[in-house]
């Protein structure tokens, strides 16, 4: 058929073959004909921090980089170091205005001080660097915050690519 073809570099801090497979499948299902790059084991921070010439060669439409709260190298801060706009916030007039998300990543996830859930509370909790010293885990969405950043600041310089995260 008329699959639209994509290059769809996977980088990953641990196996990442399922994941090939998982991801081939749903592409094909959905009319994109992936063509597969994959990092050598744990090594998506050198691929691409350091560059790799057979990454540029490959030239990815998508990026997905696959790993863990354990690969994250430079925390912002400690809880809250990321600008947080309340969720509820986009449904009041006047609430979010366009220039305050306007070209930004915006991330949507739970904070667990906000949210009416108890029983949520640490369901989407992780330890940080900064645990140790003020017993606090960092909500998921600043996890992945962190890492975007991590990847932004210092990774992906000269890659147009998408960023996926997931947990």
């Amino acid at each position: 058929g008329n699959f639209i073809k994509k290059n769809v570099a996977i980088l990953g801090g641990s196996t990442t073959s399922e994941i090939k497979n998982i991801l081939e499948l749903f592409l094909l299902k959905n009319g994109i004909k992936p063509n597969f790059y994959e990092s050598e084991y744990n090594k998506y921070y050198e691929d691409s921090l350091f560059g790799s010439d057979e990454l540029d060669a490959f030239n990815p439409d998508i990026i997905y980089i696959h790993t863990t709260n354990k690969n994250i190298i430079r925390y912002q801060g400690n809880r809250h170091s990321f600008k947080y706009i309340s969720y509820f916030r986009f449904f009041m007039p006047d609430g979010v205005k366009k220039e305050d998300i306007e070209g930004k990543i915006v991330l949507i996830g739970l904070d667990v001080k906000a949210s009416p859930d108890v029983s949520s509370s640490n369901k989407d909790s992780f330890p940080s660097p900064f645990t140790r010293f003020d017993a606090q885990l960092i909500p998921g969405v600043e996890l992945h915050a962190n890492l975007i950043s991590n990847l932004i600041n210092k990774v992906v310089e000269g890659y147009h690519a998408t960023i996926f995260a997931y947990g």
